[in-house]
């Protein structure tokens, strides 16, 4: 289950030729307010930058 929203819409025929839409259940669903807000895409791309930096000065850790 929990692939089938994926799953439904790689092969759904309703869906050939969409994109640029957020799924959830296997429906079309508005994204939170969150995915909209600049200031938390700010924040997650200093995060994804501090792990790269940090993966990158001690290559022998994970993440």
């Amino acid at each position: 289950q929990a692939a089938a929203t994926t799953c439904y819409a790689a092969v759904h025929p309703r869906l050939a030729g969409v994109s640029g839409r957020y799924l959830a259940d296997c429906n079309e669903a508005l994204p939170s307010p969150a995915a909209a807000s600049r200031s938390e895409a700010a924040r997650l791309w200093q995060a994804s930058e501090d792990m790269i930096c940090a993966s990158s000065s001690q290559p022998d850790k994970n993440i």
